[in-house]
C-alpha cells in the first residue's frame, strides 16, 4: 500500500544507505502544524460540540482524518502482516501529499494520500529487548519505563499509532508536553 519505494541499498564499512522514491509533500507533523490555523468549525451539532469553540473539529477535518489515519493503519497492517515492524512511528514518518482521482464520470476529485517512511529502526523480531528504541514520546508504556525484559514490536507499533491519532486529532504533541512525565501512571490494587 502506501510505502515510499525502496530502489536501491548501499553498504559501507560504516553505514546502511537507503535510496528511496521522492515523495512531494510534508510530512504529517509538518503538515498538522499548517493545518492547525486553518481548521473549520461546524454549526453547534458539531461531533464535539460540548467543546469550546475553538476545540471543536469540523466534519471536513473529522473525514479528513479518518482518511488518513485509515491509510495509516492499512500501510502499517501490511508492514506486520510481512512481519516488519516499525519501531519508530510517529507524525514525521509519514508523508502527506495530494493526488488526483479520476472519478467514473470524468471529474477529477483532489485525494490525501500518505506514504509511510523511514524504517531505519525496523526489525522483523517478534520479541525483543531493546527497549530505549523509537522516539520518546510515541513509545509504548512498557519501552518508555523499562517496565518488562521484552516486548511486543507489533504491539508498540500499534501503541504509537494511536498517540499518532491522537495528535491528529488535536493537533498536539500531547505526549511531548514534558519528555519525563509519564501520562500513564501504574497504581497498584
Amino acid at each position: 500500500p502506501n510505502l515510499v519505494t525502496l530502489h536501491r541499498t548501499l553498504k559501507t564499512s560504516s553505514f546502511i544507505l537507503l535510496l528511496l522514491k521522492y515523495v512531494p509533500g510534508e510530512d504529517l507533523f509538518y503538515f498538522l502544524e499548517q493545518s492547525c490555523d486553518h481548521c473549520e468549525i461546524d454549526s453547534p451539532d458539531s461531533l464535539l460540540s460540548n467543546m469550546n469553540p475553538a476545540q471543536q473539529l469540523s466534519h471536513t477535518w473529522l473525514h479528513l482524518i479518518s482518511s488518513m489515519f485509515s491509510q495509516m493503519c492499512d500501510t502499517v497492517a501490511a508492514c506486520h502482516d510481512q512481519h516488519v515492524f516499525h519501531r519508530d512511528i510517529k507524525p514525521e514518518n509519514f508523508i502527506v501529499t495530494d493526488a488526483r482521482h479520476t472519478r467514473e464520470d470524468s471529474t477529477t476529485e483532489r485525494k490525501v494520500v500518505v506514504k509511510f517512511t523511514d524504517f531505519g529502526l525496523s526489525t522483523t523480531d517478534a520479541q525483543l529487548s531493546d527497549m530505549d528504541c523509537g522516539s520518546a514520546p510515541y513509545m509504548s508504556y512498557e519501552c518508555r519505563n523499562n517496565a518488562a525484559p521484552t516486548y511486543s514490536p507489533c504491539a508498540a507499533d500499534v501503541w504509537s499509532l494511536g498517540i499518532v491519532l491522537i495528535n491528529t486529532c488535536v493537533s498536539l504533541k500531547l505526549l511531548a508536553i514534558h519528555p519525563s512525565h509519564s501520562l500513564i501512571q501504574v497504581v497498584p490494587l
